[in-house]
């Protein structure tokens, strides 16, 4: 949302920009992967080049199968596991190879972070932040791509097509534990036979929980699989997004 929006932004203004990068690790949602050929439909017509970066590993296999020392010492486990809260180490793989690739370049890099969201990421000098210099919070953005058309259209089981901007908060990979309980309710709901299948599938691999949750009725789970027998109850979550 927020790099689409300062894109587009960027290219309203006049501003000029050689390059565009994007970083792929293979676990985005398919809508993430038809706007990186709508942008390049309408850039590199213009001279932009436009790169994409992927790591030299698989996803999954660092998930599952690379052996990690255990933190306390003790020995090793098989995988990192999930990839959020304190062990995003998906992001942190993201940002040095995107780093490293700028820095090769000695490249002047806009970064597209919101004014409301600069607390996500140390700044490098080479950085720019124009969001935050127009003081373009997440919701402006999400109003400046609206108004661009920009949409992130994804295929429900129905057949139907549901922007995930209407039923997540951030569309981020679809198998981040960083997702909240209204977030992973709406896969659930939406896409069953697909993505949340392919959650069941990781659960089905790890003992560790997606991510725990506290309720007066359930009492804590986490599980994926016990997530999909608190929502087959009938349990819809509340919506409890910050106010803009």
């Amino acid at each position: 949302n927020d790099s689409m929006a300062m894109l587009y932004e960027l290219h309203r203004r006049g501003e000029h920009f050689d390059e565009i990068v994007f970083y792929s690790n293979g676990m985005d949602f398919k809508a993430i992967y038809r706007l990186w050929e709508q942008v390049k439909a309408k850039f590199e017509p213009l001279g932009v080049v436009c790169t994409e970066l992927k790591p030299d590993y698989s996803f999954t296999d660092k998930m599952f199968n690379i052996l990690v020392k255990n933190r306390d010492g003790s020995g090793y486990h098989n995988g990192y596991r999930w990839c959020g809260g304190s062990c995003r180490w998906g992001t942190t793989d993201k940002n040095v190879l995107l780093d490293k690739y700028c820095e090769q370049k000695n490249a002047v890099v806009y970064v597209g972070i919101a004014s409301d969201e600069m607390h996500r990421k140390p700044n490098k000098p080479y950085k720019i932040h124009p969001l935050k210099e127009w003081g373009y919070t997440q919701a402006d953005c999400l109003k400046i791509n609206r108004k661009n058309g920009i949409q992130w259209l994804e295929q429900t089981d129905s057949g139907k097509w549901v922007d995930l901007y209407d039923i997540l908060d951030r569309v981020s990979c679809w198998c981040c534990a960083n997702k909240n309980l209204w977030e992973l309710y709406n896969i659930w709901y939406y896409f069953r036979n697909t993505y949340w299948q392919w959650l069941k599938d990781m659960q089905s691999r790890l003992d560790m929980p997606m991510k725990k949750f506290k309720n007066k009725k359930f009492g804590e789970y986490g599980n994926v699989f016990d997530l999909e027998k608190v929502f087959e109850s009938g349990y819809v979550p509340k919506h409890r997004k910050k106010k803009e």
